[in-house]
Parts: structure tokens; C-alpha cells; sequence
């Protein structure tokens, strides 16, 4: 509810303050501007972005996304940055006895 209120009351704060460059990196990658124009990272976009992930469309007459579709955007983000994360790292070598 809170990020969901965030985003209302201050739109153009800058989005990597409430997830991090990691993870709005993921975000970015992950959910794309509809219109193909590279979009700035404010608070009202991560929310935006975020809420797509938890299932809002986001249509003109949906209105605003409510805390329930923020909560499970967040839930997905977490579980595919970790994935990311873990995709990242070199394997360690196994050794031959």
C-alpha cells in the first residue's frame, strides 16, 4: 500500500530508490514501454511496470494500479531477479578425485 500511495503522491521521484538499480534493471529487461520510447525511472513507472507484472493491463479505463497488483508485481520481480542473479554466476569447477 505504500508504494502504491508513493506513486501518488510523488509520480517523479526517481524509481531506483524503492528497488534498487538491480532490480529495476531486471524490470526494465523484463516489461517494455508499449509505445517503443525509452522512459525515464520514476517512482509512477517502476509502480506501473510492477503492476503489469502482477497482472494490471493497464488499459485506458483500468485507472490507477491498486496495492494487490503492486504486491504480486513485487513477488514475481523478487523471484526473477534471484533467477537472474543466479544465472549470472560462473559454476565452480569440480574437482576429480
Amino acid at each position: 500500500m505504500a508504494l502504491t500511495q508513493l506513486g501518488r503522491v510523488q509520480p517523479t521521484a526517481r524509481g531506483r530508490v524503492i528497488l534498487g538499480t538491480e532490480a529495476w534493471r531486471v524490470l526494465s529487461a523484463g516489461t517494455r514501454a508499449t509505445d517503443g520510447v525509452p522512459v525515464r525511472a520514476t517512482v509512477q513507472e517502476a509502480i506501473r511496470r510492477l503492476a503489469r507484472l502482477g497482472g494490471h493491463w493497464g488499459r485506458r479505463g483500468d485507472g490507477a494500479p491498486g496495492p494487490l497488483s503492486v504486491a504480486r508485481g513485487l513477488r514475481r520481480l523478487h523471484d526473477i531477479t534471484l533467477g537472474w542473479q543466479l544465472a549470472r554466476k560462473k559454476p565452480k569447477a569440480k574437482k576429480c578425485a
